[in-house]
């Protein structure tokens, strides 16, 4: 999945639930980059590391191992601190890896059960097309204008100056 679709779509659902049950202390600024943090750690690794053509940038970041570390950073950061920060972070690695679809790439996100080394993403949920006025639409492309329509949904929200500062500084937004 893209970006826009990553950020939007995340950014969404989470919306849509603190509107139902009471999240306390969502910082939303955490929320969009967390939900890249799993490409943002893989990428480079799979260019520098790693045959980019094979891994597709699926790596540590997208397994549960990750999901893992950053469980038991969260219990170690309430601990000593008080806040949600590592809830945020890891609701949006979450969201990002039911987006890629991982349970189709067992031995990606089943790493290192299946050895050390990352076997090539195959299985694309997201690759095929489909028709809209007898145009073929590939499904990512529609997924990423689909997360942008959301994202600008959420900050026409905030169009109010005063709203978008509050943003910016804080990472609430009350529209």
């Amino acid at each position: 999945m893209l970006p826009l679709a990553h950020i939007g779509i995340t950014l969404t659902i989470v919306r849509a639930v603190e509107k139902r049950v009471e999240l306390p202390g969502i910082d939303y600024r955490l929320l969009l980059g967390a939900s890249l943090l799993p490409d943002i750690l893989d990428k480079p690794l799979a260019y520098f590391l790693f045959d980019r053509s094979l891994h597709e940038g699926r790596a540590f970041g997208h397994s549960l191992a990750f999901l893992l570390l950053l469980g038991i950073f969260g219990l170690v950061w309430r601990f000593w601190r008080k806040g949600c920060v590592p809830v945020t972070i890891l609701t949006g690695v979450i969201f990002h890896d039911l987006l890629d679809s991982m349970w189709l790439h067992a031995g990606i996100l089943l790493w290192p059960l299946y050895g050390w080394a990352f076997p090539a993403a195959t299985n694309e949920a997201w690759q095929g097309t489909f028709q809209i006025a007898g145009r073929n639409v590939h499904w990512l492309v529609a997924l990423d204008a689909f997360g942008a329509l959301l994202l600008l949904n959420f900050f026409f929200r905030l169009v109010s100056i005063d709203r978008l500062i509050h943003f910016l500084r804080t990472g609430e937004c009350h529209s």
